[in-house]
């Protein structure tokens, strides 16, 4: 029996992960931040759409696309057809939505979205967003994935699958319209899921 489990540690499916931030957005462009409010995306950003176009041709796994506008025009640029989740959306930033990053560094108000537990009045921690973008991801089984979500998300999913302590996660560089690729036991969000909770 112990041989049994042991070799079955060993062979877990390894299924590989595509994670995509949207393409640059006007907000994007002028330093503003989103949350859940939306801009279209700009120039670059329908141009680094195109480029995903040229690279994600024949995919045959899944594509989910958070339910935002940006998103959904990303996967729709890039030719692709994707499932749209609900626990992908960005990271609600409550009464910041709007705000430049820079008036936030100003008034100090940055170290809250940049910690594991802090957030926005009204708005969700990196915490939160763990817990139901993480949650989505431990359901699914047996084939590779491509997530276009927003930087938020794609944050914490890439900190968590990569080790970064929590405080750190928040500083977590994610460009516009790039595949972040990352190969993952099929247990391996269950597992994460299991420490947030």
């Amino acid at each position: 029996m112990e041989a049994a489990r042991a070799i079955s540690v060993l062979v877990e499916v390894r299924l590989r992960w595509g994670l995509i931030r949207h393409g640059q957005t006007l907000a994007n462009r002028d330093g503003r931040l989103q949350g859940r409010g939306d801009a279209p995306l700009s120039p670059l950003g329908r141009a680094q759409a195109q480029a995903l176009r040229r690279l994600m041709m024949g995919w045959t796994g899944l594509c989910a696309c958070s339910p935002a506008p940006r998103a959904a025009a990303t996967a729709r640029i890039a030719g692709l057809e994707p499932l749209t989740v609900p626990a992908l959306v960005e990271r609600s930033l409550g009464a910041w939505e709007g705000r430049s990053g820079a008036s936030l560094r100003a008034a100090g108000e940055m170290v809250a979205l940049l910690s594991w537990e802090g957030r926005a009045p009204g708005g969700e921690s990196q915490r939160e967003v763990a817990l139901r973008a993480v949650g989505w991801c431990a359901g699914i089984h047996g084939q590779d994935v491509l997530v276009i979500s927003h930087a938020g998300v794609l944050r914490v999913l890439l900190g968590l699958l990569d080790g970064v302590p929590s405080d750190d996660i928040g500083v977590i560089k994610v460009p516009h319209g790039e595949v972040m690729w990352r190969e993952v036991g099929e247990s391996r969000w269950a597992t994460l899921l299991a420490q947030l909770r």
